[in-house]
């Protein structure tokens, strides 16, 4: 995308750039999805000692609600469209001094980043939910009688 192209965008286009950019992850091969889900699922069993992958079954609806999460975070607020514009104003500045290789290797290191922090969100939201089911099981062990309450 070129200095002028940005500028001439409004700022529902320049967030759809953007996102298109990144490519977000989510919208892909739901069959990964569902692998990754699991696999984080291990990773806080062997973590913590727990048995949560053979308890959890609402994977489905995980992915359901994990992809409405991601649909909401790109709703952005005024700071994050403030902290977007001026990351795309120092984009276009860096772009106007390297050469067709260095902007490939910012694009690459962009997309390396992209995917990481992807990543990263996936597993908070399985630890997140995974920590919640084991402290619901927790709680229903040690306070029976409030089992249906």
């Amino acid at each position: 995308m070129q200095d002028k192209e940005v500028e001439d965008l409004d700022l529902k286009e320049l967030i759809q750039a953007v996102v298109n950019k990144i490519g977000p992850k989510y919208s892909g091969d739901e069959t990964k999805v569902e692998e990754n889900f699991k696999n984080y699922l291990d990773n806080f069993d062997k973590e913590y000692y727990t048995h949560l992958k053979e308890k959890v079954k609402e994977i489905p609806l995980l992915i359901n609600v994990f992809r409405k999460l991601i649909d909401e975070i790109f709703e952005l607020n005024e700071f994050q469209l403030a902290v977007l514009q001026k990351q795309v104003s120092i984009e276009n500045e860096l772009l106007k001094n390297l050469t067709s290789d260095q902007i490939q290797l910012l694009e690459q290191l962009q997309k390396c980043g992209n995917i990481l922090n992807s990543e990263m969100v996936e597993q908070a939201f399985i630890f997140g939910y995974s920590t919640a089911v084991e402290l619901r099981d927790e709680a229903i062990k040690q306070y029976p009688q409030n089992k249906n309450e």
